[in-house]
């Protein structure tokens, strides 16, 4: 069938790339700029020579095998690079997961913090049966109050940009775990761990090729679109009409609403599923060194404060480019961008719910990065009426070995878990003495001066008691 792709960021990108390798079906791309590929800016930092930068950093982890898989398929390079995210309760950083020192060694919360984190992260569990908030979901599966206020939190504060904890405690437990996973990618896998980084225009050179000259129409600003019983009708600003068996639009989703109310129309539930909060962000170009950058990491998706808890990212660059994220608050900037989109919550749910209705697909309407925006398109065009043979699975299947590793470890922390719960009467006969025995420490600490150790005492007392 005769498909248009509105956009060619990444999204689009994306698109053009598995329809045009992997379907028979004919594409013609339509982009509003001069040229296609991602979104750039130009700065000029002595007032003369013009830098183009990426106007949103583009990177993948090492991690995101599919997202890996499918550069690497359509040959764009990829370049370490150096990313820092810490999270931070006022102003103090969090708890570590695991005992690591003597005094963690001794406390109940870090042992039971360090379990509830090995089942989390070896649960695989995507929120497709979840229901309830989230609070309910980790209450009814024995997860401490550990782990919610210092491991998971911080992590759900930042993909959802809630306004307080307690906003983010009532989030839908469904949609919280599927957001991580995606933001994740494989649950044993650390999001916190090095990070590649690519350029708009190297992704751009990759694609382009397998796309005809005729077929790719730039300096098309796409007015309004309507569908009809026979297919879809693309409208340019022009008044230039164009019709298609389907359409692809490869933009955020409030352009795409934009797009179908422009058209005539847009049902409540396509109003649901493309609606969007933004999250201003302010992206400070400390300096710019050399003719030309080519790279960029990807941030995390929140860059503000939470009720008592910081998300404090900050990104090193290739070539002397610095990049931070800040509150704009905090004074007049370089710069200012929008370089979060949030979706509302339930999204996902709409989404599919209106996905190739009225011959119109959405791909990437709430992408936050390169990993998601190649999710959405491999979802969408591997099923019908595409039937693509993406070749890029989601989850890419375990070696037998890893998977019986995977299958002795979680038959460990469940047996951990279920000795955890039996001992539980234990504790509270062991808990007084213990506190009785601390307070003690405390007292002979205080009163030799050792203010460290009567700090540790006074707090492993409060755990014990």
């Amino acid at each position: 069938m005769r498909v248009a792709v509105v956009g060619t960021g990444v999204s689009g990108l994306s698109v053009v790339w598995i329809l045009k390798k992997y379907s028979d079906h004919e594409v013609n791309a339509y982009e509003r700029n001069a040229a296609p590929g991602p979104a750039t800016l130009e700065l000029s930092p002595d007032g003369k020579e013009v830098v183009k930068l990426d106007a949103y950093p583009l990177g993948v982890g090492v991690a995101d095998a599919q997202a890996r898989a499918f550069l690497a398929d359509a040959g764009v390079p990829l370049a370490p690079a150096a990313t820092s995210f810490s999270a931070t309760r006022d102003g103090a950083p969090l708890p570590p997961a695991w005992p690591l020192t003597l005094a963690d060694a001794l406390s109940p919360r870090a042992w039971r913090l360090a379990l509830d984190v090995a089942r989390w992260e070896l649960a695989g569990d995507d929120g497709a049966d979840a229901s309830g908030t989230i609070l309910s979901y980790l209450a009814a599966r024995g997860y401490s109050s550990a782990f919610w206020d210092d491991y998971l939190l911080p992590r759900v504060a930042g993909a959802f940009l809630a306004p307080t904890a307690a906003a983010a405690a009532l989030l839908p437990a469904g949609e919280v775990l599927a957001r991580l996973a995606s933001a994740r990618g494989p649950r044993l896998a650390s999001a916190r761990g090095p990070r590649l980084a690519l350029s708009g225009a190297a992704l751009t050179s990759a694609v382009s090729p397998v796309l005809p000259a005729y077929n790719l129409h730039t300096g098309a600003r796409i007015a309004a679109i309507s569908s009809h019983e026979h297919g879809v009708t693309l409208t340019e600003e022009s008044g230039q009409r164009h019709g298609y068996d389907h359409v692809v639009l490869a933009l955020p989703g409030a352009q795409a609403l934009a797009l179908l109310q422009a058209g005539g129309w847009a049902s409540d539930a396509e109003r649901r599923a493309l609606s969007g909060t933004t999250a201003p962000g302010v992206a400070r170009y400390a300096q710019v060194q050399g003719t030309h950058v080519d790279a960029w990491t990807t941030p995390p998706a929140y860059g503000g404060t939470h009720t008592g808890v910081a998300l404090a990212p900050s990104f090193a660059l290739r070539r002397g480019v610095a990049l931070t994220l800040n509150p704009e608050d905090e004074g007049p900037p370089a710069l200012a961008r929008t370089l979060v989109s949030v979706p509302p919550v339930g999204a996902a749910a709409a989404l599919a719910a209106v996905q190739n209705a009225r011959r119109i697909s959405y791909v990437g309407a709430h992408a936050h990065d390169v990993a998601s925006a190649l999710a959405s398109a491999a979802a969408v065009l591997s099923d019908a009426p595409f039937r693509a043979a993406v070749p890029y699975p989601a989850a890419p299947a375990l070696s037998p070995s890893a998977t019986l590793t995977l299958r002795a470890l979680r038959l460990a922390v469940a047996l951990a878990d279920a000795a955890r719960r039996a001992a539980a009467p234990l504790f509270l006969v062991l808990g007084w003495p213990a506190a009785l025995a601390l307070a003690v420490v405390g007292r002979v600490a205080a009163l030799l001066g050792l203010d460290s150790l009567h700090a540790a005492a006074s707090k492993l007392r409060a755990e014990w008691a």
